[in-house]
């Protein structure tokens, strides 16, 4: 899935010219989506969203600092996507993290 969302796409995270605003990545990990599908695909900076702080740790170690935004340590069924600062971003990307979450926190989900 991640391999066609980049399909068409030229470059690397750090010499891809970005095109696009702001990207929050949910259930982050260490960035290797942000790093290799979302930076690639022209985003200038990537939130990242991980309820593993050791995760975000090794992101900001491993995403290139000038196109990382906010690392924000929190699961993703508590995140209260409206009322976060400068909460304006042109995608929000989550793949795997979803399946940790129940129904009726799925759905919640969505909602916000």
């Amino acid at each position: 899935a991640a391999a066609a969302a980049a399909s068409g796409v030229e470059g690397s995270a750090t010499t891809a010219p970005p095109t696009r605003g702001l990207a929050l990545d949910c259930g982050a990990g260490i960035g290797r989506v942000t790093k290799e599908v979302l930076l690639p695909a022209g985003f200038a900076r990537v939130d990242l969203l991980d309820v593993r702080p050791e995760f975000l740790a090794k992101a900001r170690e491993y995403i290139p600092a000038e196109r990382l935004g906010r690392t924000l340590c929190c699961g993703l069924a508590e995140f209260d996507f409206l009322h976060t600062e400068s909460a304006a971003w042109d995608l929000i990307w989550v793949q795997w993290c979803s399946i940790y979450l129940t129904d009726a926190a799925f759905v919640e989900f969505f909602r916000r």
